[in-house]
Order: structure tokens, then sequence, then C-alpha cells
């Protein structure tokens, strides 16, 4: 028995999706630099929530540093986070393209 060769049916490399490029750039934006600064910011914002919980239980720990610091961090991510939108160009921000 002769043992039969099978060829694939497509032998050129199958072309990319229409806009693939553009859409695998912006997720890489958006995990890269929309997501930290977000969760960096959420993780502060909690550890601000946390130091009022403890204040209201009447707990020796004061909060008011923690949230000075939550507020300058928060601050600087919500900065970067408006940046990285910016970039990304969601439509949220639209841009003059008769220019």
């Amino acid at each position: 028995m002769k043992k039969a060769t099978s060829k694939p049916p497509i032998k050129e490399p199958l072309l990319r999706l229409p806009a693939q490029s553009i859409d695998e750039q912006i997720d890489r934006l958006f995990k890269e630099k929309v997501m930290n600064y977000a969760l960096f910011a959420l993780v502060f914002f909690l550890l601000a929530l946390i130091g009022w919980i403890q204040a209201f239980h009447q707990s020796p720990f004061n909060p008011r540093l923690m949230s000075f610091v939550a507020v300058l961090v928060i601050a600087y991510c919500a900065f970067r986070f408006w940046q990285a939108l910016k970039e990304i160009d969601f439509g949220i921000f639209p841009r003059n393209r008769d220019k």
C-alpha cells in the first residue's frame, strides 16, 4: 500500500484581519497603561478607606496621612489614565481630522 501524501489546501500565509494591528495596539496600550494606573489608584483608595473605617471605630490608627498619600496617588493616576485614554482614542476625545 502506498502512503497518501496530503498537501495543505492553503499554501500562502493567512491574511490579517482588517484593523487587526490597530486592535492589537489598543489592547497593548490598555493593558500596559490604563489598567496599571487604575489598579494603582484603586489600591490606595482602598487603603485610605480602611484607614477611615478604623477611625470611625475608634482604633488608634490615624487615617489623615494615608488619605493625603491616597489623594496624591489617585490624582497622579487619574492624570496618567487620562493621557493613556487620549493615546488610545476610544472616540471619547474626537480629533479634528480635517487638519
